[in-house]
């Protein structure tokens, strides 16, 4: 073995560092984040696992500190099934599994612990003896990069020291060497949001020639004054690094390339005249979600997860699922170490090393949670208390999971016919590669003869639509009955037309549920469909009463499941027995998400924008008449029209007149609630044929309308609305390859100018008015694909009480929303095996 030290290399750096060696390398490493006699040790005990027989491998693993058991669930186990070994070893994110012929070794490959499913092939691999490691916390510190399928002779190992790995020559015993590779990479400043030292550091180095580059989510956060000066890119993660530097420094510029907007921290380099700047140094904010959550085996769950949690700001309340809640105070340093400082109960302090941010979660729940104490069984207790909560919840969802399991539905080829082929070449744009994972996903569940139950995730606008299309074409062309479930009527009359434009080339007969209709008409629709002469039906909870009885019900789509009321989906659970069930939604609620990330119910996610799609450019500010008329102006002039959201009716007419007396010539129409449903529908059909130019309504237009021409939204007393609501709003425009914009307008107190960051001075300022959080995350959350971020911040904001029952409410209010999450995926995955 070869030990070789590196210096200049900061903790949390290290992965990119490690990831730009293996780029240019092509190989894979191992590296730890610590170093001791034990890991060194166990670094020493390791063989190339290619090497030895079938009984040889059984005996290492015996030898080895290793325990086996029935299926391999955790690190240290190992498990033997015919001529097949799994076993998970310290490193690596997924068990490894040994594919034996006899004594011949067929396969290495990486495994999902929960699913079994090959995930990744290896040319080879070490093995080493951990009982070496006689402290678990090291386990935390080793980790293994399985980037390409040729895997590494090298281990790499931070603190200083650099670890080849060789072959043993025959006879002979790995020997260690020293040496020191000096490397320039330093630790920047914390700013923790102090714009004025940002700009007096950044300032001070471009003067000195320095290339300045701030990789940051919060542009609008940054100090204007940055963007004009000489030498400093922002979000810029290709460097031209000019100059005769030691080979060392080559892979700075690929540190930068692999991290891009996810680089866990910044540095300095004063040999090659370069500072980064990240999120962490410049606002001191860390993202639990892009690190592996170890306590959860499936990796829908890891992937959903990654979705919910996101950034910890300083102030934030975060739980240690071994400590409790408490309070992120930004970083520290001790004995050259990095950590994370929590603040709990009567001034107590806890530091977490790095290594071991995956036992952290962001705190969503109640506004005022206690926070604990440390060094007392207190939060143990509490655990406990939600865990029997926790059983109860995840038997229910289990007895869910074994009634589908145990139901049959009618399979239905995968195979696609040519009446498919002709519906699916209909659709007038191409389909992303999300939407044609999402779309086979949904096809092969509905070809396995057991209830598809699918939660099909997407982004407003990202075409979700298009996918229960499909589904209910593939459904209805074998004759078995559609019925498409929405929240509101006019989501199902926008969903109806569009239907009915789709299948008017083909024989099947599509049929609206609705208001709008006279009893007569829907008692027609509903008799037809008993009797088999309609294929699909779309509608909101009426068609929940007792006297829908369809035929031959194949699919069941619920759309927008998050805006259905308790007693709706006890109704909708008596449909689903021996139907495929599809269930769509942007923002998911957390009942759905458990199902989801226990693979209860199997989830496909639209994460990718349509070609041509452009984030809504997002304007926040005090009511302003001014640029309302000079936004709408703009929007009517090149030919585009307008929503003006203002959700108060009586004072609807105020407001058109207001706006039509500002702007003579504008054709303004009205639409909301309390007006009858013939009329509702007559307006939003005129808008649509571009008889007006502006729309004025309640938020009745929030769900499903689809008017590509509409690229101007303004929302007027936005204070008075939810997040989730102003998001829904904002996917109402931008569905073209035009520019949109979206302003919200509100009444009360300023929010922070966009080009500035708010400095905490006092107490109150850690707990704005709920309005001021909605606005500035609307704000902060342009990005196309913002709607798991949404959901989060939206439960983070308002709480969960609303949306579950009241003693799952309170076990979320004591432990927190992510933390919940995983011990309920936890308990189900128990259940099942």
């Amino acid at each position: 073995m070869k030990v070789r030290f590196v210096k200049g290399v900061p903790q949390a750096l290290f992965p990119s560092f490690v990831s730009a060696l293996a780029q240019k390398n092509e190989e894979n490493n191992y590296f730890v984040t610590r170093w001791n006699s034990d890991i060194e040790r166990y670094l020493a005990s390791f063989e190339f696992v290619e090497e030895y027989s079938f009984a040889g491998v059984l005996s290492t693993l015996n030898s080895g500190g290793f325990s086996r058991v029935q299926k391999v669930s955790e690190i240290g186990d190992f498990s033997l099934t015919g001529d097949v070994i799994t076993f998970w070893q310290p490193g690596f994110g997924d068990p490894v599994r040994l594919s034996y012929f006899g004594d011949e070794m067929e396969e290495i490959s990486t495994i999902d612990a929960t699913t079994g499913r090959s995930l990744r092939k290896l040319k080879n691999l070490l093995l080493g003896n951990i009982n070496e490691l006689t402290d678990k916390v090291d386990y935390d510190n080793i980790r293994v990069e399985t980037k390409y399928e040729r895997f590494s002779e090298t281990a790499y190992v931070n603190i200083g020291r650099l670890v080849e790995v060789k072959r043993a020559f025959p006879g002979g015993q790995n020997q260690m060497y020293s040496g020191t590779t000096e490397m320039d990479l330093q630790s920047p400043p914390l700013f923790f949001k102090n714009t004025e030292l940002i700009t007096n550091y950044v300032t001070e180095f471009t003067g000195k020639g320095y290339l300045v580059t701030l990789i940051t989510k919060h542009n609008k956060a940054l100090p204007r004054t940055l963007s004009s000066l000489k030498n400093v890119h922002i979000n810029k993660s290709e460097l031209n690094l000019a100059g005769n530097h030691d080979d060392n420094y080559a892979f700075v510029g690929q540190i930068l390339k692999n991290g891009g907007r996810d680089l866990e921290m910044g540095f300095v380099s004063h040999e090659l005249n370069l500072i980064v700047l990240t999120d962490r140094e410049l606002f001191g904010t860390v993202f639990i979600g892009s690190r592996r959550n170890k306590s959860l085996k499936s990796s829908q769950a890891q992937k959903l997860l990654k979705k919910l949690e996101g950034e910890i700001e300083l102030e934030d309340l975060i739980v240690h699922e071994d400590y409790g809640v408490g309070i992120y105070k930004g970083f520290v340093m001790e004995d050259e170490r990095e950590y994370l400082k929590i603040a709990y109960a009567l001034e107590d302090e806890l530091f977490v090393p790095l290594e071991q941010l995956h036992k952290l979660t962001k705190y969503i729940g109640d506004e005022k949670p206690e926070l604990t104490r440390l060094g007392k069984s207190t939060w143990e207790r509490v655990k406990s208390s939600v865990k029997k909560q926790v059983a109860i919840a995840a038997r229910e969802l289990a007895r869910h999971y074994a009634n589908v399991e145990l139901a049959n539905a009618v399979e239905i080829s995968s195979e696609d016919s040519n009446s498919y082929l002709e519906f699916c070449n209909e659709f007038e744009f191409e389909l992303t590669e999300d939407q044609i994972k999402s779309e086979r996903e949904i096809l092969n569940d509905l070809a396995k003869g057991k209830p598809m139950s699918r939660l099909l995730i997407g982004d407003v606008g990202y075409g979700k639509t298009e996918m229960i299309m499909r589904a209910g074409f593939k459904v209805a062309e074998v004759g078995l009955q559609v019925i498409i479930l929405c929240p509101t009527t006019v989501l199902a009359i926008q969903h109806y037309k569009n239907f009915v434009k789709r299948f008017k080339k083909f024989p099947l007969e599509v049929g609206l549920l609705s208001r709008n209709n006279t009893q007569i008409k829907n008692r027609e629709i509903l008799e037809n469909f008993e009797q088999g002469k309609v294929d699909i039906i779309i509608a909101t909870h009426r068609a929940l009463a007792n006297d829908l009885k369809p035929k031959r019900l194949g699919l069941l789509v619920i759309d927008e499941e998050q805006r259905f009321g308790v007693k709706q989906k006890e109704k909708i659970r008596k449909l689903e027995a021996g139907v495929h069930t599809l269930f769509v939604s942007a923002t998911p609620i957390p009942r759905t998400l458990a199902m989801a990330m226990s693979s209860i119910q199997d989830i496909s996610m639209i994460t990718t924008p349509p070609p041509g799609r452009r984030a809504v450019e997002t304007h926040v500010q005090k009511l302003n008449w001014h640029t309302i008329v000079k936004a709408v102006s703009a929007e009517v002039e090149r030919g585009g029209q307008v929503f003006f959201i203002h959700n108060e009716i009586k004072t609807i007419p105020s407001v058109v007149a207001k706006l039509q007396g500002l702007i003579p010539d504008l054709r303004i129409t009205v639409a909301h609630g309390s007006m009858p449903p013939e009329n509702v529908d007559k307006v939003v059909t005129d808008f649509y044929e571009r008889k007006y130019d502006c729309l004025v309504a309640t938020t009745i237009i929030e769900n499903g309308i689809d008017f590509p021409n509409v690229n101007t939204l303004i929302v007027n007393n936005a204070h008075r609305l939810g997040l989730a609501q102003m998001y829904q709003l904002r996917g109402r425009v931008g569905r073209s390859s035009r520019q949109a914009a979206a302003y919200f307008f509100y009444q009360g107190r300023n929010l922070p100018a966009e080009n500035e960051i708010e400095v905490v001075k006092t107490e109150s300022d850690l707990k704005p008015a709920k309005y001021i959080e909605r606005l500035e995350a609307i704000l902060e959350a342009q990005e196309l694909g913002s709607g798991f971020r949404i959901a989060s911040r939206d439960l983070e904001i308002r709480g969960a009480g609303n949306l579950l029952g009241a003693e799952q409410h309170g076990s979320i209010a004591k432990v927190g929303y992510g933390l919940y999450m995983q011990m309920l995926a936890d308990e189900i995955e128990k259940l099942k095996t």
